[in-house]
């Protein structure tokens, strides 16, 4: 019987190995939720120049027209922001998902359009944490109907995808979320060129051979980002990857300039600002140049033995002058870091169809602290779901069964607040050290610890079902004394055509 692997993985393999005149058409497809990129991180261990950390893969498809609809209903007793990237949020109560998508590629065009809705209303916990243990509202209420009108629509050609896009991305070593760029449920309007797969510029046989590349440029304008990034700020964003071998080392970088808020800014200010390391306060073009807010981070990526990976991603948010008694241009400040340390077995039993990983998430009191930029735009955070000053470690579970089922199991622990009054962890290279209820410093820690399951499988050619379940205990819940219980469920269905 042929598995899912030898299905899904090795065409693949083929298609992205294939050269662009061997395809009708390139598309930029975006993350699947639920998938955990799995198929291309397993690619990028199997290949040896693939480089994961772009949710968005370039594709070969041959031209014409295809999509997919989808539909399901969902219970929820506390209601949860968000489960996995790029996933729609989870209100309290009772409500229904629906999306539509369609993809179109013709010649070196191609376009996409997946609006998705979720529809009741109910209450939502804040995304952002810091809101709430400063004294803000613990939930946000939901509309009846809330849409993502997400889409792309672009052009490839001399190995670049070029598109103008409102998808949500992700950038990062992370397998639950990017230090830099998180991937929300809904996007920004944007502008992307990305290389069309990894770029190998060396000639076969030379010494520079097995050097491979891989980038990709974002500029878009967030609409809201408070509370002090402020309207119509533009964005502008860089990521890339060099890999030699099994190891992978990557760059990403974010800046905010014009707009409310935010300096207004030459664009050799802004490329001089993506390409380098410092966020202090010398500027964007250098000393004495506008100083705009801006995030940092650099991976590193090992793909050995066979079937394994390991990854490392260090972040600095811009510290500004906010921070007493740490120079503000240093390069490794506890004080303003996160960072991500995976470890994915991406091929458990050799035949593809296991996968087990952990990962620790951890950010300092500082991360996503007076900008919140570019980490929240309309109330959404578009980095780490766990936000700053927070601590989780989650394992990853994914099965594919013979017939292209697939079970997703995530057990893990999350701690908001981990700088806290309550247990005297002082953070004193801030202003405000062991104010409750400051910006850096939460009344007390808020743990969650909890379980969440999928499992998806087809009915026929065309269907796919779908059923999730999950619960959490809560200590400390909205950094209040209250503990409690809480569960989830959900069922659905898709159809291709």
């Amino acid at each position: 019987m042929t598995n899912s692997y030898e299905k899904t993985i090795v065409p693949l393999l083929l298609a992205i190995s294939s050269s662009a005149a061997a395809a009708d058409s390139w598309i930029l497809r975006p993350e699947e939720p639920w998938s955990f990129t799995w198929e291309e991180r397993r690619l990028a261990n199997l290949d040896g120049v693939s480089m994961p950390g772009f949710s968005r893969s370039a594709l070969p498809v041959q031209a014409g027209v295809w999509g997919e609809v989808g539909a399901g209903v969902r219970a929820s007793g506390q209601g949860r922001s968000a489960v996995v990237p790029g996933a729609a949020p989870l209100p309290s109560g009772v409500s229904g998902t629906a999306f539509a998508e369609l993809w179109a590629a013709g010649g070196p065009f191609f376009l996409h359009l997946r609006p998705e809705a979720v529809i009741g209303g109910g209450d939502l916990p804040d995304p952002i944490a810091r809101n709430v243990w400063t004294g803000g509202p613990a939930t946000v209420e939901l509309d009846s109907v809330e849409v993502a009108p997400n889409g792309s629509v672009g052009v490839t050609g001399f190995g670049h995808v070029l598109a103008l896009s409102n998808e949500p991305f992700r950038w990062g070593e992370g397998i639950f979320g990017g230090v830099t760029m998180g991937q929300a449920w809904s996007g920004f309007p944007h502008i992307v060129l990305a290389s069309r797969g990894p770029q190998t510029p060396a000639a076969e046989g030379t010494p520079l051979a097995p050097l491979a590349l891989g980038y990709e440029f974002v500029y878009g304008q967030l609409s809201d980002a408070k509370p002090v990034a402020g309207d119509n700020v533009e964005f502008a964003g860089f990521r890339g990857s060099l890999r030699w071998e099994a190891v992978t080392v990557s760059w990403s970088k974010s800046m905010l300039f014009n707009g409310s808020d935010q300096p207004a800014l030459p664009w050799k200010d802004v490329l001089t600002g993506l390409s380098v390391w410092n966020n202090g306060n010398d500027g964007a073009g250098g000393p004495g140049e506008p100083n705009p807010n801006r995030f940092a981070s650099a991976g590193l990526r090992v793909d050995w033995p066979r079937g394994v990976a390991w990854s490392l991603e260090y972040g600095i948010d811009d510290q500004n002058g906010d921070v007493s008694g740490q120079s503000v241009n240093s390069s490794i400040r506890w004080t303003s870091a996160a960072w991500t340390a995976t470890v994915d077995w991406l091929d458990v039993t050799g035949d593809g169809d296991w996968r087990l990983a952990t990962e620790w998430f951890r950010s300092e009191s500082y991360v996503y602290d007076h900008s919140v930029y570019p980490w929240d735009d309309q109330g959404r955070p578009l980095a780490h779901v766990d936000g700053g000053n927070a601590n989780s470690v989650r394992m990853l579970v994914q099965h594919v069964d013979s017939d292209e089922g697939r079970w997703t199991v995530i057990p893990g622990w999350r701690r908001q607040g981990w700088r806290n009054a309550y247990e005297g962890n002082n953070n004193s290279a801030r202003k405000d050290p062991g104010v409750p209820g400051s910006s850096s410093y939460a009344v007390r820690a808020w743990d969650s610890w909890f379980l969440d399951m999928r499992h998806e499988a087809p009915i026929g050619e065309s269907w796919r079902w779908w059923v999730e379940a999950g619960m959490a205990w809560d200590l400390n819940r909205d950094f209040t004394t209250e503990d409690g219980v809480s569960g989830s469920a959900g069922l659905g269905a898709t159809r291709r055509w």
